[in-house]
């Protein structure tokens, strides 16, 4: 009996940069297909067609400082890149790769719990150069792969105050992305673009006294509503910093629960100062040593 083909995911390039800290369970491919199949009066189907086609990859890392916005792919777009196993040496030499020429990488969702590794979930929207050629391709492009270091644990969380007992952050980036699949009888989208955002962040700690409800608006020197994320190197020592901050935004109680001890959560929808607002959030990196 033949073997059954493996494939491993061993790293995702993004705009010509390749990584190896994908998670592999996380990485999704929806084609997004709109269809017809249909009778004609018959009992079974006589005519199938294909109305739209919105492909997109989803994938989380540990990487979580990738990418903050939505912004369009560059260079090579993204790969990802598997490895096939051989039946006596594991990984092998066989190559499979799913590339996305071009396209939108949007931010999805920055998580962080106490005690375990940062994820960023990312969503990747494929788009076509004239609307009829599949924006997907599947090759053999082999990875070259930088050092798998991007490693984050969430450190400590500021709301007004440094707050204390804090047991997760969440930052949902919110987009909504827009396509114009269909237009001028193309299968595939050839432009995609962020229409709206409304991100919120989510904290939930200890902290019962936090649970207040306030309208936050803050200086550009202050940073009100921030949560620090600490670089782990060998042996678990922190080695560099990411900031995410709020500018302005609503500070609500989601939910008091009791038990020993009473957590708090609470949600932050953030504002811009702005119709066009740029201080919707910020983000401040201090490198690896620094």
């Amino acid at each position: 009996m033949a073997d059954i083909a493996k494939h491993a995911l061993i790293g995702v390039s993004v705009s010509g940069t390749a990584q190896a800290n994908v998670l592999p369970d996380s990485v999704k491919l929806s084609p997004g297909l709109r269809k017809i199949v249909e009778s004609a009066g018959a009992i079974s189907p006589t005519a199938a067609m294909t109305l739209g086609a919105e492909p997109v990859i989803e994938f989380s890392t540990n990487k979580i400082n990738l990418c903050n916005t939505i912004a369009a792919l560059s260079g090579t777009g993204l790969i990802l890149y598997f490895k096939a196993y051989d039946a006596a040496t594991g990984l092998g030499t066989g190559n499979v790769s799913v590339t996305i020429g071009a396209g939108l990488i949007e931010p999805v969702k920055l998580s962080g719990k106490a005690g375990e590794k940062a994820d960023l979930a990312v969503r990747v929207h494929a788009v076509s150069s004239d609307g009829t050629t599949v924006p997907v391709a599947v090759g053999t492009t082999a990875a070259t792969l930088t050092a798998n270091s991007d490693f984050w644990m969430l450190g400590a969380v500021t709301l007004g105050s440094a707050l204390s007992g804090v047991r997760s952050f969440d930052l949902n980036f919110g987009y909504s992305v827009a396509k114009n699949t269909g237009e001028d009888g193309y299968v595939f989208p050839t432009q995609a673009y962020s229409e709206k955002q409304a991100a919120t962040m989510a904290i939930r700690c200890r902290q019962l006294a936090a649970a207040t409800q306030a309208l936050i608006n803050t200086g550009g020197a202050e940073t009100t509503i921030s949560a620090v994320f600490d670089q782990l190197d060998e042996g678990g020592v922190p080695d560099g910093t990411y900031t995410v901050t709020g500018q302005k935004g609503l500070v609500s109680i989601d939910e008091v629960a009791g038990g020993a001890p009473g957590e708090v959560g609470i949600t932050v929808d953030l504002l811009a100062s702005a119709w066009a607002g740029t201080s919707y959030l910020q983000y401040a990196t201090v490198a690896p040593g620094a």
